[in-house]
């Protein structure tokens, strides 16, 4: 995974989880507390897709221990508190876009972290898929590595660099054909603009004989002599 995408330092607060993903919408971290009211809103507004005893539990059949309804209530409307994974739900149906967790294997979890889902509002596939937004899990603190306690956002590398991945033909080949339809599409251009230059040459040539000569005016070749005494 890391070798496709590259981290973003994100703030260590307990906003960590909103920071990154302000920071993948926004462009900026500083918009944090608004995706947390978003995620409070929407889990007031449906509270059984976030009560672990629920049958409509968002992370049903998910092997994660998840705090009761009012307890995640209260975490998510306090400032610098700790998002779960039910928030990544929250959020994405909150904003109605897809989200991708991602956390790296463990000795415990060899294969695939829990955490790791694509997550689709209320809906999660347990894969990874590459073109949404990506938060990784973490670790603040590299003495306690048992349990991620921080995310950061994942970017693609072309999209820091904005460089394409490399073509396998060959680079003389495509610069001759490159050049040679550049001059089959320059010649016709260049063709007719010479043609109209010289439409418009004949044409004021035309106009210049077929004028009538203007003669001068009579008037004005008579000179007015004073009278000398």
């Amino acid at each position: 995974m890391l070798e496709r995408y590259s981290p973003r330092m994100v703030n260590s607060d307990g906003n960590c989880f909103y920071r990154a993903m302000s920071l993948a919408l926004f462009g900026t971290q500083g918009h944090h507390d608004y995706l947390r009211v978003q995620v409070a809103l929407e889990m007031i507004n449906n509270p059984g897709l976030y009560t672990c005893d629920s049958d409509t539990f968002v992370c049903h059949g998910l092997p994660v221990l998840t705090p009761d309804f009012r307890q995640l209530l209260r975490d998510t409307v306090t400032n610098a508190s700790y998002a779960e994974l039910v928030h990544i739900f929250a959020l994405s149906k909150a904003l109605s876009i897809p989200v991708q967790s991602y956390a790296c294997p463990t000795a415990t979890t060899p294969s695939m972290h829990p955490y790791t889902l694509f997550v689709n509002k209320a809906q999660y596939v347990r894969s990874v898929k590459p073109g949404f937004v990506t938060v990784m899990w973490t670790f603040s603190d590299s003495a306690n590595m048992t349990e991620p306690n921080h995310f950061v956002l994942l970017v693609p590398y072309h999209a820091s660099t904005h460089l394409t991945a490399p073509t396998t033909s060959s680079p003389s080949a495509t610069t001759d054909v490159d050049a040679d339809t550049a001059c089959q599409e320059t010649a016709p251009v260049t063709q007719e603009v010479e043609i109209q230059k010289t439409r418009r040459k004949r044409k004021r040539q035309a106009t210049t004989s077929a004028s009538p000569r203007r003669e001068p005016d009579s008037r004005q070749s008579i000179k007015v002599l004073s009278p000398t005494m």
